[in-house]
Formats: structure tokens, C-alpha cells, sequence
């Protein structure tokens, strides 16, 4: 009889947490979802200004078009061949 208790209050409790999974897993990943949501706006908000410039301001952006390569090359090529 106790074994029969234990079993049904094992059954009741996963079943519980299961229905509160259900509830409570949705609504803190829709708040999750609206807090990261909301950052995001924030962050845009912000870019957005600063990408916004003055009728007649110029801006220079330069690329670096040289890449430096490697000077000291002591590397050795070993040829492979297939057995």
C-alpha cells in the first residue's frame, strides 16, 4: 500500500510540474523575447542617431589596402607523396 502511495504521489508531482512548465515556461520567455526585443530598439534607436549627419559634413573613412605579410618566412615545403 505504501509502495502504491509513493508511486501515485511520484505520478502527481511530475504531472504538476508539468502543468506548471506549461504555464510558466511561455510567459517568461515572452518577457525574455520583449526584454531582448526591447534592447534591441534601444540599440538601433542609438545607431540610428549617430549615423544621422549635418547637411554638408564630410567624412573620411580609411581602408587599410596594404596587408602586411609576414617578413621572417623559414617556412620549410615538405613535398608529399602517395603510397
Amino acid at each position: 500500500m505504501i509502495l502504491l502511495k509513493i508511486i501515485l504521489f511520484i505520478f502527481l508531482f511530475f504531472y504538476l510540474l508539468k502543468l506548471l512548465a506549461n504555464i510558466l515556461i511561455p510567459h517568461f520567455l515572452k518577457k525574455y523575447i520583449e526584454n531582448i526585443s526591447q534592447k534591441e530598439r534601444f540599440n538601433h534607436f542609438e545607431d540610428e542617431q549617430e549615423e544621422r549627419k549635418k547637411e554638408g559634413e564630410i567624412t573620411i573613412e580609411y581602408t587599410n589596402k596594404k596587408s602586411k605579410k609576414s617578413v621572417n618566412n623559414n617556412d620549410e615545403y615538405v613535398d608529399y607523396e602517395e603510397i
